[in-house]
């Protein structure tokens, strides 16, 4: 307003202020907007889809898991407790069941046959179940016993009785054969496997002379022995420093002496000599022991160095000759009984930790 209160008014002519225009930049930014905000939205609602997706799959999978594993152990439990009533029946079977006649019925030859030949039932299915996990060699030498006093005691009642006595003995002697050769072929493919053929005449007994003793040593006497060939020679022998670091395998020699072979008992008297030609100073391995069909390689093995094992078994025993077959196989094989020193178990795991360090670099 001026001095006389008239307000003041620009001039007609006077030039307009101008609005800063938008340009293309303001344009983009208000355009980009609602679209980075869809985009947000968009980007969360497939991550979320994804996500839960993705934690559904996982869920799905680990309740197979679950469900296999329970099963699994379901299973496992059923099986285990199935087996151990079946130990237990068949145990309880040959505790308290002697073979013998019952006390109700006449003794006669088809009683006490049936008698037999329950027993041998029982032994067959507890040393096809079980024989991998129990010493069963003490279990058919006194099923034999029992076989061959019973028939003995009632021998009137037979028209030969020795000859079913065999009979029932055959039947024994086959089923121990059945088991040794499954267990055979088990750690046979593990280790080495040695065949030894003896005429009988050579090792029979005697009377009361000592019979005439037959050694036998592998590989040196085996037939297909080839020094360049054989796997006990393809590494060459340990160095001192070798021997005192612990890196030595063991190439080993096992010599066999028999002796008083009994063609009625099936059964031959056996020294059992092993070395570990790579530690000459190292005390040979020396056992001596009774050898018939009732032995077993997974149960009735040797111990040596190294966490291996040596088993032998009577393949054959006739009036013309004797097989026996060995094997030599990493203790890890052996039967579940059979568990390794705490000595063996440290070397084995060095051995193993070394080996992967080794496979690192």
């Amino acid at each position: 307003m001026d001095k006389e209160g008239n307000s003041a008014t620009p001039p007609e002519n006077a030039p307009a202020e101008s609005k800063p225009g938008k340009d293309k930049w303001d344009i983009i930014e208000i355009l980009a907007r609602p679209i980075s905000a869809a985009l947000t939205a968009l980007t969360i609602a497939l991550i979320g889809y994804f996500g839960q997706s993705t934690l559904t799959e996982i869920n799905a999978i680990e309740q197979d898991a679950r469900l296999y594993t329970q099963l699994l152990s379901s299973r496992e439990a059923a099986e285990s407790s199935l087996r151990k009533d079946m130990f237990k029946e068949i145990m309880d079977g040959f505790f308290t069941d002697r073979i013998t006649a019952k006390a109700d019925q006449p003794a006669t030859a088809a009683v006490i046959e049936n008698s037999i030949s329950k027993k041998l039932l029982k032994l067959e299915m507890l040393a096809l179940n079980f024989g991998d996990s129990l010493s069963l060699g003490p279990l058919f030498g006194e099923v034999s016993k029992d076989i061959k006093g019973i028939l003995k005691a009632h021998k009137d009642l037979f028209e030969d009785w020795r000859a079913t006595s065999n009979t029932h003995h055959k039947r024994l002697h086959g089923l121990a054969k059945r088991v040794a050769s499954a267990q055979l072929s088990t750690v046979g493919p593990k280790g080495e496997i040695l065949t030894i053929r003896i005429p009988y005449e050579k090792i029979k007994q005697q009377g009361v002379q000592p019979s005439e003793e037959w050694q036998y040593t592998w590989p040196y006497d085996d037939p297909l022995y080839n020094p360049v060939r054989t796997p006990l020679n393809t590494l060459p022998l340990c160095t001192e420093a070798d021997r005192k670091s612990n890196k030595c395998k063991p190439m080993r020699s096992v010599t066999i002496e028999l002796r008083n072979a009994s063609y009625e008992k099936k059964s031959v008297q056996i020294n059992l000599i092993i070395e570990n030609l790579n530690r000459p100073t190292e005390e040979p391995t020396k056992i001596d022991f009774r050898l018939d069909y009732f032995n077993f390689p997974l149960i009735d093995n040797t111990r040596l160095s190294n966490n291996e094992r040596f088993a032998i078994i009577l393949e054959k025993f006739n009036e013309a000759e004797v097989i026996l077959k060995g094997v030599l196989f990493p203790g890890i094989y052996a039967s579940q009984r059979d568990k390794p020193y705490l000595n063996e178990a440290i070397q084995e795991l060095k051995r193993q930790k070394a080996a992967q360090d080794k496979a690192v670099k």
